[in-house]
């Protein structure tokens, strides 16, 4: 009882005054591969796939895009299920899909990222399922999930409708920027199943290549490099 208590007063105070009118809308409108910001974990950027989720303002028609990656919206999922069923709305837990169990060889599809690949296209319809449910579902007073908080920031609602802020969601607005802020799209096209025009990295020489991998992959060909350099020094010093 302690439990749903706590539950509940976390779903209040992230939760604003909700109508029965749905405000907004949500779909995911494709994928990107995108280059990551440097990190003192990283031996040089790398890149990744990054999904792009749609927000419409029903009522205005303004729709915009935030870039997420798959595991942020797996946490982000897993924050906001218990603040949803707090206040009443149950949602469907986050879909299991691991990149190295859904490909081929010893490391499947971890260092996949073409947007067109068959990997990319299946996590786009696994997160158009899962993101749905903010369209469908309601708390219940029936109003749109989409006004709790924890929502709002995460699809920088507040920061694109500022008519649309009450005094209960103005604390949301003073948020740290979002990951997608600290990446950098680079160069070429690919195109989803709906016709839209996306920016994604193809480039073709071997440095290119190089850096497109992960550090692990950086890692192991570093150490195959010297291993080779040192047996052939070894063996023209015998």
């Amino acid at each position: 009882k302690d439990k749903l208590r706590r539950m509940a007063t976390v779903a209040k105070e992230e939760s604003t005054p909700r109508g029965t009118k749905k405000k907004y809308s949500i779909r995911v409108g494709g994928c990107k591969e995108m280059k990551d910001a440097p990190s003192s974990y990283y031996l040089y950027p790398g890149t990744a796939l990054y999904y792009e989720l749609k927000i419409k303002h029903i009522e205005s028609g303004k729709e915009w895009s935030v870039l997420r990656r798959f595991s942020e919206v797996r946490k982000f999922w897993e924050q906001i299920r218990p603040t949803c069923a707090a206040v009443g709305a149950t949602l469907d837990p986050f879909p299991q899909h691991s990149a190295v169990l859904s490909g081929a060889g010893y490391t499947g599809n971890l260092y996949e990222t073409n947007p067109k690949s068959e990997f990319a296209t299946e996590r786009i319809r696994l997160l158009s399922i899962i993101l749905t449910q903010f369209n469908t579902k309601s708390d219940a007073t029936g109003g749109s999930l989409l006004d709790l908080k924890m929502a709002r920031s995460f699809f920088e609602i507040d920061k694109q409708c500022l008519d649309d802020v009450t005094p209960d969601t103005q604390a949301s607005m003073n948020v740290e920027p979002s990951s997608n802020q600290s990446v950098q799209p680079i160069t070429a096209q690919s195109t989803t199943g709906g016709g839209e025009k996306l920016t994604a990295s193809v480039d073709n020489d071997w440095l290119s290549t190089l850096t497109r991998s992960t550090p692990a992959t950086f890692f192991v060909v570093f150490v195959v490099v010297l291993a080779t350099l040192y047996a052939f020094a070894t063996e023209q010093h015998q």
